[in-house]
């Protein structure tokens, strides 16, 4: 409506403003062609103003969006103008978006000494600029570039930089709970330790009377050694203080260290008693494995199956971050799964994960999470054999006599908030007997090993699964583990890895 009021009163420069505010309405309502119309006018009435700040703004929407669309000439043209003109302006932020974009067009096109140029350039801004959220951008990008130029060293860094980045706001949220709820504890207890100390001490002013005394005289003692004793003596009694010290300290470090690692043992035993047991799953399936390997302690992803009616229902899910908050949001969802599932009955994945998401979202309302989760979940009619499946960044595999069949999963995650309404569509397909369905986190095709360090990839990960789906399933179970172990040999695990393997 303001668009239409300022073409019609002759009102330029707000035509353009509007036309900007348009354009990322479109975009983020997937109409990206739409955008770009809008950006182009906005800029067209820039350069008749002689506006080129705004112009090198709506050259660089443009250019982000032509990236997206898969244009990437254009792309790189349109980012190529817009930087020439932030960089007269010094616009150290708009400098950093168009570089990591422009890099990333580089990439695509195996330009690759360029592509990292400009990279470590948008890195240094980024640090400079405490811009976290786009620093893991760069980071996946400078991974890519190492990676396509076969520098796996660097690459893994750099993935690993990102994966990092990625889930730093969640773990600074999670550690400052950790804390408020010890600092409350520790709290508690001194509170508890006074009340006690004053009911077993009723002249509290005789108690500070001594305790004064007391330190004064040992004041006044140690005042008399260190003046009377010799250099060499004080010196023999400051080491061996030192010492003393530094004895204390590693039996204090060591003691800390076996109540983190024990509180961290001691969460794995209360995250397993969420999992799924095997005697539930032989009820539900006979033949079937379960490869399950958190990158730490505890875990990320997890694996769900339940019987609700007629249906029998299978998921894997992979919560942000790995480690103790990945374990929390793990069991978080875990519990809204039996709610939605067992305790509302719900049968079809498509509702399962449209109520899930609702969920998740008011949990980040009510405590700023901005983390959710990604999903593959089938529910199979026990009567017909038709099997369900709706996921969100995850797919579901399904191999019938050698022929690999992929259902793929919406390209959002459970929880995450975005300006477009999110949708899961559900898909069916008809089973027969002897197809093999296998439901898989991205952990283990993002493991760096092998001979060169790099990622095993998801195709890989298909080819390993067609060439051993002939074998009973807790063979394929063992298969896959001996090849996961070989690949990473040597390397360090990278994320939580999950696959469930099924054979109707």
């Amino acid at each position: 409506e303001a668009n239409k009021i300022a073409e019609d009163n002759g009102i330029d420069y707000m035509v353009a403003i509007t036309d900007f505010g348009l354009s990322n309405v479109l975009s983020s309502t997937g109409k990206q062609r739409d955008a770009i119309t809008h950006l182009m006018k906005a800029q067209a009435i820039f350069e008749a103003q002689g506006n080129a700040s705004l112009v090198a703004a709506a050259q660089t929407n443009i250019g982000q969006i032509d990236y997206l669309l898969g244009a990437y000439d254009e792309a790189g043209k349109q980012l190529k103008e817009a930087l020439i003109q932030q960089r007269k302006d010094e616009d150290d932020y708009s400098i950093m978006s168009s570089e990591t974009t422009l890099a990333g067009v580089y990439i695509k096109s195996n330009e690759l000494d360029s592509a990292l140029t400009l990279l470590n350039d948008a890195l240094r801004r980024a640090k400079n600029l405490g811009a976290n959220d786009n620093l893991k951008d760069i980071y996946q990008a400078l991974s890519d570039a190492y990676n396509a130029k076969g520098n796996s060293h660097l690459a893994l860094e750099y993935y690993k930089l990102y994966s990092d980045a990625k889930d730093s706001v969640f773990n600074a949220e999670n550690n400052r709970a950790l804390l408020d709820v010890q600092a409350e504890y520790e709290n508690d207890k001194k509170e508890s330790e006074l009340q006690d100390q004053m009911k077993e001490n009723r002249n509290k002013t005789m108690l500070l009377v001594f305790v004064s005394c007391g330190l004064l005289l040992v004041m006044l003692v140690a005042f008399l050694i260190y003046s009377r004793s010799r250099v060499k003596h004080k010196a023999n009694v400051v080491l061996e203080q030192a010492f003393r010290d530094l004895e204390l300290k590693s039996a204090e470090v060591v003691e800390k260290n076996k109540e983190i690692t024990d509180s961290i043992e001691y969460a794995k035993r209360i995250q397993e008693t969420f999992l799924v047991p095997e005697n539930h799953f032989r009820k539900l399936v006979q033949d079937y494995f379960i490869f399950y390997r958190p990158r730490d302690i505890v875990s990320g992803d997890f694996y769900w199956s339940s019987k609700v009616s007629d249906h029998n229902i299978f998921a894997v899910a992979d919560c942000t971050g790995h480690g103790v908050p990945g374990a929390f949001m793990s069991v978080i969802c875990n519990d809204f799964m039996n709610q939605v599932i067992r305790d509302l009955g719900v049968v079809s994945p498509e509702l399962i994960l449209r109520l899930l998401d609702e969920k998740i979202k008011h949990l980040q309302g009510t405590a700023e999470l901005k983390d959710g989760m990604d999903i593959a979940l089938i529910s199979i009619d026990t009567r017909t054999d038709k099997l369900y499946f709706a996921g969100a960044h995850r797919p579901l595999v399904i191999i019938r006599n050698g022929e690999l069949i992929e259902l793929k999963g919406a390209k959002c995650s459970i929880g995450e908030v975005t300006g477009a309404k999110k949708t899961f569509p559900e898909q069916e397909f008809q089973l027969q007997k002897g197809d093999c369905v296998y439901l898989f986190s991205d952990g283990f095709a993002h493991q760096f090993g092998g001979p060169k360090g790099k990622k095993f990839k998801y195709r890989r990960l298909l080819e390993t699964l067609q060439e051993m789906y002939k074998r009973p399933m807790n063979e394929q179970g063992s298969l896959l583990t001996n090849v996961f172990n070989e690949w990473k040999s040597g390397h360090e695990q990278v994320d939580d890895v999950c696959v469930l393997g099924l054979r109707l």
